[in-house]
């Protein structure tokens, strides 16, 4: 069997790959991908094509470019192949938040050779990120250190919940993840919140991130 090629195009899953020892396999990453340290110097396979910088220009550009059907990312599909990887890690939630299996549809069905294996991951909540934990580990026969990892991050969390306990009062608090429109984080945040000792507004656990006004 081949050692294992790793092209990561999810931050969170280019981060779980060094966790479970995998780091010395990934040959490539996104451009939003810069975590931990070492990952830095392997090969950027995206960009946006966006050509806003205001938090209100980008996305209305986004809604634009969603509403015409449009890419929002540019995927270096010849570095793609030439990297030849054996495992590709993606993101199956948000359109907007990085390169999509959708993105990669063309790419792959026309892929010389052997096709790499494709991990979607769309966590929503924090049982989801565990489990896509495990299934980056499943895929890169990391099973037993997916495990650990798994116990690792559960057990620091119960040690959070333990100190917050016994507190009296629970401080209100808004995880604004966009400013213009204001956006509420959702997904597994309004959990990190009440584990923490917050009662999070606004944004539901499991729900995509809600649109307020100021």
């Amino acid at each position: 069997m081949s050692a294992p090629r790793i092209v990561s195009l999810v931050p969170s899953a280019t981060e779980t790959v060094f966790a479970l020892g995998m780091g010395d396999a990934l040959v490539g990453r996104s451009h939003v991908c810069d975590a931990p340290t070492q990952a830095l110097d392997r090969p950027i396979l995206t960009r946006p094509r966006l050509a806003a910088s205001s938090s209100r220009g980008i996305h209305d550009e986004l809604r634009e470019r969603l509403a015409e059907g449009l890419a929002i990312y540019d995927l270096d599909l010849d570095r793609l192949r030439a990297l030849a990887p054996t495992h590709l890690l993606v993101q199956d939630q948000c359109s907007v938040c990085a390169v999509s299996p959708r993105d990669l549809q063309d790419a792959l069905e026309q892929w010389l050779g052997a096709r790499p294996a494709l991990v979607r991951l769309a966590p929503h909540d924090l049982g989801d990120v565990w489990r896509d934990i495990g299934s980056i580990g499943l895929a890169l026969d990391r099973r037993a250190q997916a495990d650990r990892l798994r116990t690792a991050l559960s057990e620091r969390l119960s040690a959070v919940r333990e100190a917050v306990g016994g507190v009296d009062r629970r401080p209100r608090v808004a995880c604004v993840e966009w400013l213009d429109p204001p956006l509420i984080a959702g997904h597994w945040i309004p959990e990190l919140v009440r584990i923490a000792g917050g009662e999070p507004l606004f944004g539901r656990t499991g729900g995509a991130s809600v649109p307020v006004s100021w």
